[in-house]
Formats: C-alpha cells, structure tokens, sequence
C-alpha cells in the first residue's frame, strides 16, 4: 500500500532520536526480536558495549561534551555501531553503560541507544520499537478496517496533535507507578521549523511539532524524574511520533544537551540504506507474483487478506542483549521496568521478550518467537500460516 511505503520512508529517516530541544504490540501471534541474555558480540568488526572498547566519535564538535556542571566534568561521546545490521553508529558517552541497536519487526526497522551513568542515577531511551505510526482514515481503510489495522505497528486513527498524544503515552507507559505526575508540555518552535526544513531538503514535505513533557514516578522507594522529548511527524496520510525519555534520580534537564549531542552524532549507513531499498523491491516482486498465482482461485477480499498477512508476518531479525555488569540488582529491574519486558526461557536459555503476551512459542529453526494470549494453544498457531511441529512453548520466569 502506498501509505506502508511513506510510513518505511519516514521511519528510516527519523532513525531513532526524540526532539531534544528535538514509537503496544496489540496483534497476537506475531513473531518479534528475541534478544540473547549474552554478552558477547559475533563479528570481528562489531564494537562492544565496554566503554575500553569503543571508538571516539570523529566529529571534534562533540567529542568533548561539558555538561555544565560546577565541577568541570566533561563527557567524551564514543562512537558504537549497530551489530544487528550495521545500520548505523551513534556517539554515546565514554565511561556509561550504552547500548546501540536496530530492531526489525515486521520489516520496520528502528534505531535504538540507551545510556546508563556510572552512577546508576541516570538512564537515556533514545528511540522506541513499540509505538504504532498511523494512516489517516480513507474509504479504503474504513472497509478493511480489520485489515487495516492487523499491523501492530501501522494503525487507522484521525491525525492527533502532539499536545494530546505524548501524554496519551506518557500515561500509558508510567501512569499506574505510585506517585506518577505529569507536567505542562512546552512546544520548541524553532526545533520543529529545523526539522521541518531538513525534511523538506530530503524531499519529503511534513508537518512536525517537537514538544516537551516533564513527569516524574516512584520506582524502587526513590523518585525518578523524567523529560520525553518528542517529534510528531505528519506527512502524505501517515503520522507517528518519534522520541526519546531522559529519567534521572537528580536533574534530568541537565542532561538535555548531551541528549541532543548523542543525536546529533547519529550516522546511517549508505550501504544499508541501499540494502534495504533493494530487499524492499525483491520482497515486492515475491507479492506480486503470489498475487497473481492466487488470484486464479480467490476472491478479491480473500486474497488482499492472504497476501497482507504473508507480507506481515514476514520477520527475520536477530538482535541480542548485551548484560550491564555494572547494575546492581534495582539497576536491572527499573531497566527491565522501563523497557516494558519479561524474562523466558526454553531449556538452558533465557530470553528477554515484550511483556504484552501471556504464552510465547520459540521457533526452532531460527530462534524468533510468537507473542499470544493466554488462549492461544501451539496448535491455534495453524491460523497465521506457522507449522505447530517447529515450535515449542517456553517457561515465562518472570
């Protein structure tokens, strides 16, 4: 559809960061990233997530970061790359615990960091893999809305502004922690005019609103004060947000700039802008000749349906988890809390999955998993077109 392709368009323009001054899971049954309790790397190319083995980012702009404090501290920002795709590299604060990593679910493609200070008193999430984009209601969507909205990723809902839909997740993600408020938004103008006109100079007209929204909660007995800095990008009948949260046990403004450092630092690769250009056409010649095949022995209806859940269902990620060594035991827990996350495990192995399902189902043969409700038996998986006989149920610790 074309509204899938400007949604992919804009997705992998966005790559990841929130405004800094600048994405649940409903569907069941689909499969998603499992993501290794291991802390190693494959690939002799790929940089760790220990702070001796990253690279300093080469742009001197950012290189040395001071964070404004009394004391002098300065950060040195050092440059990871993504090893799940090598699709991009971030600078990420020398001496914290940081992550970088693609997340590919149902061939949407997103950019995450995460950045722990040594202290554990401090946490950047920059970008979000759960957060659906929108379409904006057609003739066309209203008569397949069931279809339409299959995706778990790409719903059907009037455009809403950014004034009402970051709280609107604000309040879904933390609203029932114990002390949870929620401050004033405040609208960055020239942020957006920026954005705006970066857009506007990759070819893509678009209406952004960048915003900012002050909450705080209780997690562990302390209280965690948090900024989302966040992007409402509308454009060519689709429209979704883009952001990132700063949650700190002090200050989280003073850590606004280095935030907007670390996106700034944000370099996607040429090579898998092109891969991925060049998957996207050989995934459409396969639909286009399933199409046709089918249409021999279906109705329309029918085979619009078959053919959007064969293009849905399509999932082939790997991605991992690097284990912070240096967290405490409450350290992971407000991780493992602020990820929205559950612990399972399939024999000897545990798995860090998306906490929104009751039952998951390991696929044997290449170790992604389906995600279902509590009544969705290993035979039930029959209905997304998935064999039962290579799958097995796995234990859900906690």
């Amino acid at each position: 559809m074309k509204s899938a392709a400007i949604l992919t368009a804009l997705t992998l323009v966005l790559v990841g960061c929130g405004n800094p001054g600048n994405q649940p899971k409903t569907a069941e049954g689909v499969a998603q990233t499992i993501r290794y309790n291991d802390d190693n790397f494959a690939g002799d190319e790929i940089e760790t997530a220990g702070p001796d083995q990253q690279q300093p980012v080469d742009n001197n702009r950012y290189t040395n970061y001071n964070d404004g404090n009394d004391n002098g501290g300065r950060y040195e920002l050092v440059r990871m790359t993504d090893p799940n795709e090598q699709a991009f590299t971030v600078g990420l604060p020398k001496g914290w615990t940081n992550e970088a990593y693609s997340s590919r679910y149902y061939e949407v493609c997103r950019f995450l960091a995460t950045c722990m200070s040594p202290d554990g008193r401090t946490y950047l999430a920059i970008g979000d893999d759960k957060e659906p984009w929108y379409s904006v209601p057609n003739q066309l969507t209203e008569q397949f809305r069931e279809l339409a909205n299959s995706h778990p990723l790409q719903k059907v809902r009037p455009y809403t502004g950014a004034e009402q839909l970051f709280p609107e997740i604000i309040r879904r993600k933390f609203g029932n922690m114990p002390g949870f408020t929620l401050g004033s938004g405040e609208i960055d103008q020239a942020k957006s005019q920026e954005m705006m006109q970066d857009f506007a100079r990759k070819g893509v007209n678009a209406n952004i609103t960048c915003m900012r929204f002050p909450f705080s909660f209780m997690a562990n007995g302390e209280q965690i004060n948090a900024i989302l800095l966040g992007s409402l990008i509308a454009g060519g009948g689709v429209w979704g947000p883009d952001f990132g949260i700063i949650y700190s046990k002090d200050d989280p403004s003073k850590y606004l700039d280095l935030y907007s450092a670390i996106c700034a630092s944000n370099k996607t690769s040429e090579a898998w802008k092109q891969s991925q250009n060049a998957r996207h056409e050989t995934r459409m010649a396969a639909l286009r000749r399933d199409h046709q095949m089918r249409m021999n022995n279906m109705m329309v209806s029918h085979n619009m349906r078959m053919q959007a859940i064969q293009q849905f269902g399509e999932q082939n990620t790997r991605n991992f988890n690097s284990r912070m060594d240096a967290m405490d035991a409450n350290h992971r827990s407000f991780v493992n809390m602020i990820r929205g996350e559950s612990t399972v495990a399939s024999g000897t192995h545990t798995y860090q999955v998306d906490n929104s399902y009751q039952r998951y189902y390991l696929n044997k043969l290449d170790n992604t998993y389906i995600g279902t409700d509590v009544h969705t038996s290993i035979d039930d998986l029959r209905k997304f077109n998935l064999n039962p006989d290579n799958y097995e149920e796995m234990q859900v610790l906690h």
